[in-house]
């Protein structure tokens, strides 16, 4: 699973906090997550994946979470 390329998980009722562990997934290039009840803070290694590896779009329900600093859409 860690060459997982897309994680979209928008429309869901997913609750809870985002894991760190997503920082793990050095190969994701699109994390969406809009229109779940996820909150929490955003985990530093999702922005590492931004700033480092190919991850190219982070889409949150910025509602719900804070300290996202790589969020390229708020919904």
């Amino acid at each position: 699973m860690t060459n997982l390329q897309l994680l979209l998980l928008d429309h869901n009722m997913l609750t809870g906090s985002i894991p760190s562990e997503i920082g793990l997934l050095t190969f994701l290039e699109e994390f969406r997550a809009f229109d779940t009840a996820l909150t929490g803070v955003v985990p530093a290694g999702l922005c590492h994946l931004a700033d480092e590896f190919e991850l190219q779009l982070v889409a949150l329900d910025c509602a719900h979470v804070s300290n996202c600093t790589c969020c390229d859409e708020c919904f």
